[in-house]
């Protein structure tokens, strides 16, 4: 009995260190949308915003479809960059906009209007896609989101927004070409995702109603 207690514990290590082995590195970085998805416009929207960002929920771990290669985990967390790039595209099509955390309401005697984009949610899975000689990696993502912005008296926010994309890539061993595929189609979703929140706040500060001066007015949407 001696013997065999340590010869269990020595086979627990080892598959607690496989398992360990497993845990991919989190997809945490997106790149910059290009100016030719959203250009810097030569008139931007005048006025002083607030932006705040909730992107709490680009984080998370990715479903499996199928059992080849679950023993693995593959999880991202993208919110930072998300914020990172919301800003950035915020600021091509406005004068002047700050990024902050705070309470939407008590922005307002500072700023002329506070926009909130709010990542509602977000799901990834992956798949194999079986080929004669190899597989790939299938990944699909998708983000719910909406866009809200608030003036003196009212505001507006737009429905929930869904928006989906995949990518394929090989799969490649261990299962490395899973995270890169996860972080391929986070990288497309997160871009269709911003480019259709900034529509929607060029769309309602276009609007009438909106202030697109200095001067604060009550809004009624």
């Amino acid at each position: 009995m001696k013997r065999i207690l340590p010869l269990r514990a020595f086979f627990l290590l080892c598959l607690m260190s496989a398992v360990a082995a497993c845990a991919h590195a989190p997809v945490t970085t997106l790149a910059s949308i290009s100016k030719d998805m959203i250009s810097t416009e030569e008139r931007k929207r005048p006025g002083r915003y607030a932006l705040v960002v909730s992107a709490d929920a680009m984080t998370g771990n990715t479903l499996a479809a199928t059992t080849t290669c679950s023993i693995h985990t593959y999880p991202y967390d993208i919110s930072q960059s998300f914020v990172s790039l919301a800003y950035e595209a915020t600021q091509r099509v406005v004068e002047q906009v700050d990024i902050v955390d705070t309470s939407r309401a008590a922005l307002l005697d500072e700023y002329d209007a506070v926009i909130h984009i709010n990542v509602v949610k977000s799901r990834a899975f992956y798949d194999l896609i079986r080929g004669l000689w190899s597989s790939d990696a299938l990944a699909m993502v998708e983000v719910v989101s909406e866009v809200s912005l608030l003036a003196d008296g009212a505001g507006y926010t737009s429905p929930q927004l869904t928006i989906s994309a995949n990518h394929q890539a090989p799969l490649g061993y261990p299962c490395s070409g899973i995270p890169v595929a996860v972080g391929e189609a986070l990288e497309k979703v997160s871009h269709q995702t911003i480019i259709l929140m900034v529509e929607s706040i060029k769309a309602i500060l276009d609007s009438e109603g909106i202030p697109k001066s200095g001067i604060r007015r009550a809004v009624y949407l």
